[in-house]
């Protein structure tokens, strides 16, 4: 071939392209609009379809906690910054070795306050007729306890299992305590995993970080236990559960359900 310069391989070479592009891509100039139509329409029922899903979910987690917790009749839950102290070597009440004070610090969060659910509210807190109710001669109503405080009766009873507690709680045979070692055990295994069905249910994904440590002349990392939250004001959620605190004996019902064994 006859040798070109650069200046003249380049005219024919863009003309050849030109060319080549018209012909390569004139055809889809009739079927592009075509398809962005379809992809569009496509992420227009996709986007709706997921809008439609997010709020119906929304809307059962509302109803659910609006329509079954009698808590929000009386009390607007409000949340508040809340700054977590669970460093390693803290000192909180509620993880010193045990002691009435300790023991009393635990239950002065709550753990034993119960209340009464108007019968005809069985519907709204999702109970089924046949359950525990309150003697007639005192008004009526279903027994119930708000779930927070029946968790951190789960948390008290795994803590007074500790190895370094389990004398003292095991020796005085108080509470769950006073049954056999058996059902103390299935009453552990309940607890652990209730508080693990109800971490996983909540799921906190905040973050922990780590930080350098210097105490012993070379630094280590380890996680910072400290930081803000923002929680559910559970110092008035504590102040509606004692002021509405309310016992009472029970009775079985003609109709109640009773079931033949331990679930």
């Amino acid at each position: 071939m006859e040798n070109l310069s650069a200046t003249e391989r380049l005219l024919p070479d863009n003309e050849a392209q030109s060319s080549d592009s018209t012909n390569a891509f004139q055809p889809n100039l009739y079927h592009k609009p075509r398809q962005s139509l379809s992809l569009y329409l496509i992420l227009s029922v996709l986007f709706v379809s997921l809008l439609l899903n997010t709020l119906f979910i929304l809307c059962t987690l509302r109803s659910y906690d609006i329509d079954r917790s009698p808590i929000l009749d009386s009390i607007r839950i409000s949340y508040k910054t809340v700054v977590f102290d669970a460093t390693l070597f803290g000192n909180s009440i509620y993880r010193q070795d045990a002691s009435e004070e300790v023991h009393n610090a635990w239950q002065d969060l709550g753990l034993l306050t119960t209340h009464i659910i108007p019968e005809e509210d069985v519907k709204r807190v999702g109970f089924s007729t046949g359950m525990v109710k309150r003697r007639a001669a005192d008004g009526g109503g279903f027994v119930a306890q708000m779930e927070v405080f029946h968790q951190l009766h789960c948390l008290d009873t795994l803590r007074q299992g500790l190895y370094y507690n389990y004398n003292y709680y095991h020796e005085n045979r108080q509470g769950v305590w006073g049954r056999s070692d058996a059902v103390v055990r299935k009453h552990m295994g309940h607890c652990l995993d209730l508080l693990r069905l109800q971490l996983q249910c909540t799921a906190d994904i905040g973050l922990i970080g780590l930080m350098w440590v210097n105490a012993t002349g070379t630094p280590v990392e380890i996680a910072k236990f400290t930081g803000e939250h923002q929680c559910r004001d559970f110092d008035a959620i504590r102040e509606w559960a004692f002021a509405n605190d309310v016992k009472g004996y029970i009775e079985v019902r003609e109709g109640d359900e009773v079931a033949d064994k331990f679930p």
